[in-house]
């Protein structure tokens, strides 16, 4: 389709465009087509499907793929707007939705632009940066931070491929510390792209917070994210770590 003009837009779990990944490489990117794959229920988000539905992995792989744009989305109306978006740019795009009900982050009318993070609270102690369902999970932890006397800048980088690494170099540089947040494996995804980026312009003390090299399990999304250490309290605890490494 894509090679007579057309614009076609392949969705399914994401599990199952891991299992597709040598036609996304191949066909999709390897040709410079330009197609989009929307993957929807990644992650612990899954939720009672079990470990064998729940794509920990993805963000990893497809970031891995040259050209690929690698996107997701904080809550619904992002990923609206995130959509129109990847409708009119030109090139492969694989793009993560979600399974459950996303608490609302942004209101009507948010802007999204490919390849630029976002300040959705500032603070001055630290920087907690995260994608997809971490974002309201981010801004929870930055709500338990702030009862403590911690200031905690989150930023929402929807975009994890390519990345803002200006925003992040500056977040680094302005407050000193570096937590991710992420529903995916620790390795590949988002703390590996930030962690990437700082090591090429501001070094500084990094915590990440995602599934820690295990395979996940079936429960309700929310007991999975207190199981796997992906809530909002963990996010909190990495915000401490992180800012202990920076005073030493």
């Amino acid at each position: 389709m894509a090679a007579v003009g057309l614009l076609p837009v392949v969705t399914t779990f994401a599990v199952f465009c891991l299992r597709a990944i040598e036609q996304a490489r191949l066909s999709i990117a390897y040709s410079g087509r330009n197609a989009k794959i929307v993957a929807s229920h990644p992650g612990l988000d899954v939720g009672p499907d079990g470990g064998s539905a729940q794509a920990l992995e993805d963000l990893a792989a497809f970031r891995a793929i040259p050209g690929m744009t690698v996107i997701s989305p904080a809550d619904p109306t992002e990923t609206v707007a995130a959509t129109r978006a990847i409708l009119e740019f030109k090139g492969p795009v694989y793009m993560r939705t979600g399974r459950s009900p996303a608490r609302r982050v942004f209101e009507p009318g948010h802007v999204f632009e490919i390849g630029k993070g976002e300040i959705i609270r500032d603070g001055e102690d630290l920087t907690i940066i995260a994608c997809g369902v971490e974002v309201a999970r981010a801004c929870d932890a930055a709500d338990m931070l702030q009862q403590e006397g911690i200031s905690a800048r989150v930023v929402n980088m929807a975009t994890i491929k390519p990345i803002d690494r200006d925003l992040i170099a500056r977040c680094a540089h302005e407050t000193g510390a570096i937590v991710t947040a992420e529903d995916h494996n620790i390795y590949g995804g988002l703390g590996g792209a930030v962690a990437e980026a700082l090591a090429q312009t501001v070094p500084c003390p990094v915590e990440f917070v995602g599934v820690k090299d295990v395979f996940g399990a079936s429960g309700e999304p929310e007991e999975l994210a207190d199981h796997f250490e992906i809530s909002a309290p963990f996010i909190a605890e990495a915000a401490k770590r992180v800012l202990a490494r920076k005073r030493q």
